[in-house]
């Protein structure tokens, strides 16, 4: 029967009143306790302290691994520690402490897929053999969510970052050409003013510089507007943008813009609308800054298990992972991606051209409930 190595003094957490006596039941029945511990569903090992000898597995444990007892049993406990670093930090934690609580290791099933463990161990006495009490807690979906909202957590905080950034540019330019281009006009009817005053007006030279100081204001309004948020969003929703942004694009001359949307692509809920909207926006910018291209293809297509949205040129081309570190538009893109549960791939070389392709999943948070469901809610 296995019982706490009393030799050892180990600190823990647990009360130090003395233990109260075991049932009659349990008293002197070693089958009993092995009952008790092959039903729990915590994987567990005892392994000689010596020479790291396994002597016993429970089902739970041997399930986890997919080895069966007669296959572990009096073998080497490096399986269970598949790291030699792991090991290690174990042992010195162990002489440490005297035990080891909630360390976290990585180990592999018996299919290959990634395993999270929370190692547990403490000294207890088989008769006069030391060994270590050994449970082995399955933690990979917990440190997967937990990743999964670190990941999330950061990316909302890099979009804040963006928008500031953004909100400081919007600030910039409203100064420098909104405000800019109304003094211009102010200036201008000061002149008109002061020529009156002094018998030579030239009324129509005046008022024409006027009009077009106004009419380059208003234009720089709109374009902050736009910068803010899309009007043809609201309006026509994401297909109806999309149009309207590819032919302003082709209609300015620099590149000519295709645009292909499946006929099953589905409504978007208003911030994925505005995310796609955003890398759209941002990969069409860069195509006609950098690409050399005269020529950008964008599609919206519909898959089983995701949607995808590609922009592509055939330009210059450019090495993403050394652009991507100093480039705000690729990480913000990567960002927005991320908020929304999907991801960006950047396919690019230099002579090539560039492709980018956004996935969304195919979830709740993407795509907008349809008039039935909305109405069921």
């Amino acid at each position: 029967m296995v019982t706490p190595n009393k030799g050892k003094s180990v600190e823990t957490e647990r009360s130090t009143k003395p233990r109260p006596p075991l049932p009659r039941q349990l008293q002197g029945s070693s089958e009993g306790f092995r009952q008790i511990v092959e039903c729990l569903p915590i994987p567990l090992a005892v392994i000689r302290r010596a020479d790291d000898v396994i002597l016993y597995t429970n089902p739970a444990l041997d399930a986890l691994f997919g080895v069966g007892a007669a296959k572990s049993w009096n073998k080497e406990s490096d399986f269970l520690f598949s790291s030699l670093g792991d090991r290690r930090r174990l042992k010195e934690l162990f002489h440490r402490d005297g035990c080891v609580r909630g360390e976290d290791i990585e180990n592999r099933h018996r299919d290959g897929t990634a395993l999270r463990l929370s190692v547990w161990q403490t000294s207890v006495a088989c008769g006069d053999t030391e060994c270590l009490l050994t449970m082995l807690v399955d933690v990979t979906e917990h440190r997967t969510a937990e990743k999964a909202n670190e990941e999330q957590l950061a990316a909302v905080e890099q979009v804040l970052r963006w928008n500031d950034r953004e909100r400081q540019l919007i600030a910039y330019e409203i100064h420098d050409g909104f405000v800019q281009q109304m003094l211009t006009a102010l200036m201008q009817l000061d002149a008109y003013r002061w020529g009156l005053q002094e018998g030579r007006p030239n009324v129509a030279e005046k008022l024409d510089a006027v009009a077009e100081a106004l009419r380059h204001g208003t234009t720089e309004a709109r374009r902050l507007i736009e910068r803010v948020r899309p009007p043809d969003l609201a309006i026509a929703g994401l297909v109806g943008a999309l149009r309207t942004l590819t032919q302003r694009v082709s209609q300015s001359g620099e590149i000519s813009v295709e645009l292909s949307i499946d006929r099953s692509f589905p409504s978007l809920t208003p911030e994925s609308e505005t995310a796609v909207y955003r890398i759209v926006q941002e990969c069409l910018t860069n195509v006609g800054r950098h690409s050399k291209s005269d020529r950008a293809r964008v599609e919206l297509r519909d898959g089983k298990q995701e949607l995808r949205i590609v922009v592509q040129d055939w330009g210059t081309g450019f090495v993403p992972d050394s652009a991507a570190a100093g480039h705000y538009g690729l990480l913000g893109m990567r960002d927005r991606a991320r908020l929304l549960g999907g991801r960006t791939e950047i396919e690019s070389s230099p002579g090539t051209g560039t492709r980018v392709t956004l996935y969304l999943p195919r979830e709740g948070q993407v795509i907008a409930p349809s008039p039935k469901e909305r109405r069921v809610r």
